[in-house]
């Protein structure tokens, strides 16, 4: 099965997303603190393939504080990147980075499913026009 997640959160129709974290397409994220960046609004969900590689380019950062709490290091990897986030303006509520190389020069999203009024979403983006290899 394969779903496409570029218009998951839309809001038209309406995503629920425990639905998505059951069937394994966003995961909970960890750390629930409201994040200044985001308008005091924390992360509620990732994608599910955002996160192995927050885990693999924290660990390559910062092997010593990964190995020690490799959850703990990539929600500080995923904060960091949140703070360079700009407006979206593609988006009803949304922010994105400037596509990280280690990412495959992709941008991370940051979404408010349903419309602009539900929970944030973290998931990354298309390659930017131009901008792989």
């Amino acid at each position: 099965m394969s779903i496409d997640l570029r218009f998951a959160g839309a809001g038209d129709p309406p995503v629920d997303p425990e639905f998505l974290v059951a069937v394994g397409v966003w995961l909970p994220y960890p750390d629930s603190g409201p994040h200044p960046a985001l308008d005091g609004e924390p992360v509620a969900y990732l994608a599910a393939g955002l996160w192995p590689e927050l885990r693999a380019v924290s660990g390559a950062l910062d092997p010593v504080a990964a190995r020690a709490d490799p959850a703990g290091a990539a929600c500080d990897l995923l904060r960091l990147l949140a703070l360079s986030a700009v407006p979206d303006p593609g988006a009803v509520w949304g922010r994105r980075t400037a596509p990280v190389a280690d990412l495959g020069r992709r941008p991370v999203l940051f979404r408010k499913v349903g419309g602009g009024r539900g929970p944030v979403i973290a998931q990354t983006g298309w390659p930017e026009a131009g901008a792989g290899e």
